[in-house]
This record gives C-alpha cells, structure tokens and sequence, in this order.
C-alpha cells in the first residue's frame, strides 16, 4: 500500500479538462478586465478635459461682463454682449493637473458676440499647447454652434483681444489680438457642437503669470470686435 498512489492524488484526464478549460476563461477574463479599465480611462480623461473649468461652469453667475449694453442675457450664456470675464480659481491646482496630464485644457461657459449673434467660448491650457507646451499660458477662442447661426454672415471674421487681467491694478493687463483667418475651418459655420479652437499657443509666458494672480486666482479676458454685426 506505501508504494501505490491513491486515486485522489492524481486527477482524472476529464478533471484536468475543466481545470483548464477554467484557466483559459480565468486568463481571458481577466484580458477583458484589463481591456475595460483602459476604455474607462480613456473617457474618465476626455470627461475631464470637456468639464467646464470650477466656477466658469454653464451658470451665468461663474463669469461676469463689461457693461457694453443693458441687453438681457439668456440663461445659458455667460454674456451676449461679445465681452467674457472667466475666473480661475485654485490656479496653482490647474497648472499642476495639466503638468501631469490629468487635465491639460478646460472650457469657458458659452457667451454670445451679440443677443443674436455668434455663439462663443475659450479654451486655456495651463501649461501651454504647441509652441507654448510647457512654457506658456495657452488661450484660444473658437465657435460654438448656436440658434440663429443660418442668418449670420459667414465665415466668421471679427477680430478677437484676449486680456491676461492684474486683480492689483499695479500693470497694465497682458494682452494679444488676432484676426480669424477666413480660410481655416475654425471660422466657418458650426456643423457640429463646435469648431477646433483657434488663437494664441504662447499667451502668457509662466514666469509672469504670478504677477497677475490673486489668492490664487487667475482672470482672462476676451473681447470681439462686434462693430459691423447685424442681425
């Protein structure tokens, strides 16, 4: 009897069949687990980078506007005078997620060039696109599909004055315009939700964006030249 195996030392030939026909499910399983979590991921980091910037979101009261004009602003724009305000902040915060690619790129609210005019929004990029990655404040303008786009002149061609705001009055703001170009498609009429923002890569250079913040707070500026607009 000490020389002889049991029969539950070995198992049987049809045993080792479902222990294997077991690994195969287990491993792939666990390839398709790994396989979701990356989808999620991917969309987990293209949900934050379309999340509206903290307290810049779609509520009007996020952004505030230059008395251009006593028009009544719709609920869903920030202002519809052709003149954004965004405020940001916990800056240091935005800039360190864009270092480390957790969030490179955040969206103003929406605002209007006029009542029933262009449809409008920025996009920064704390730590810089393109030319200015890693150097540079980022800022660009683009258009957003809107109500009364089929009665407006196309392509878009206002100019368009970003404004770096110094919250201490102590220097004049930073600040660059720049024509649309009449030929790119980021000023023709919206087919989608919105057109690829288009503007300033090298903004503001990081080594004075200290001088322009407050508590840690950051305000930009833009500005469209409505002169000529209709409708």
């Amino acid at each position: 009897r000490g020389g002889r195996n049991s029969p539950m030392d070995a198992p049987s030939p049809d045993l080792q069949r479902r222990i294997q026909q077991l690994e195969v499910m287990v491993t792939s399983l666990r390839r398709e687990l790994q396989s979701q979590a990356g989808a999620m991921e991917v969309l987990r980091r293209q949900c934050l980078q379309d999340r509206p910037s903290p307290g810049v979101s779609a509520e009007p009261s996020g952004c505030s506007h230059g008395a251009r004009g006593s028009v009544a602003t719709p609920p869903e724009l920030a202002s519809a005078d052709g003149t954004l305000v965004w405020k940001l902040p916990s800056f240091s915060t935005l800039l360190a997620d864009a270092k480390a690619g957790r969030r490179t790129s955040m969206y103003s609210s929406v605002f209007a060039s006029h009542p029933f005019g262009y449809r409008l929004y920025l996009r920064l990029y704390p730590d810089g696109d393109g030319d200015g990655r890693g150097t540079h404040l980022s800022l660009f303008m683009a258009l957003a599909k809107g109500p009364y786009d089929d009665l407006l002149p196309w392509p878009f061609l206002h100019k368009v004055t970003f404004y770096l705001l110094d919250p201490w009055r102590r220097r004049p703001p930073l600040r660059e315009t720049f024509a649309p170009d009449p030929h790119s498609t980021s000023f023709q009429q919206p087919r989608g939700q919105r057109n690829v923002a288009s503007g300033s890569p090298l903004f503001a250079p990081h080594g004075q964006l200290q001088n322009y913040l407050k508590d840690n707070t950051l305000y930009v500026k833009a500005v469209v030249d409505t002169s000529g607009m209709e409708v």
